[in-house]
């Protein structure tokens, strides 16, 4: 069973928050800590992870926060996962590094089919669904 991490919920959460948003309106991420009680310091790293995947952007000043820059209908769930888990369903299968006997593994190949499926389903999923 695939198990989302609590910053990808959470990120979800925000983004799903910010698809309310009127144009050109932003959300502080005080605000959202407030509404949702999520931890302020937590969420900074988690905007941060969003910012750097081109999802969200800020602006500073009186009326700033944070908005999408993409249109939410548009983000997957694997969007969200390579922004803040980056994934690691079997390491062997995106890394050689992390495993010693990748060259002797005889489930290597079962695990690349796999990997490849969840990808596949986790792209086709928008978190516009999940929250719907």
């Amino acid at each position: 069973m695939l198990r989302l991490s609590k910053q990808a919920d959470y990120a979800i959460q925000l983004l799903h928050r910010l698809s309310s948003l009127e144009k050109n309106q932003a959300l502080s991420l005080r605000t959202f800590s407030d509404e949702s009680n999520i931890s302020f310091l937590f969420l900074q790293r988690i905007a941060r992870e969003l910012k750097q995947a081109k999802m969200i952007d800020s602006k500073q000043g009186v009326q700033g926060g944070y908005f999408l820059t993409i249109p939410y209908s548009r983000i997957s769930l694997l969007d969200v996962i390579e922004a803040i888990d980056k994934p690691t369903f079997a390491p062997c299968v995106i890394d050689e590094k992390t495993c010693k006997l990748i060259h002797t593994c005889t489930i290597k190949h079962g695990m690349e089919r796999v990997q490849k499926k969840l990808v596949s389903v986790l792209k086709a999923t928008p978190i516009a669904g999940l929250t719907a």
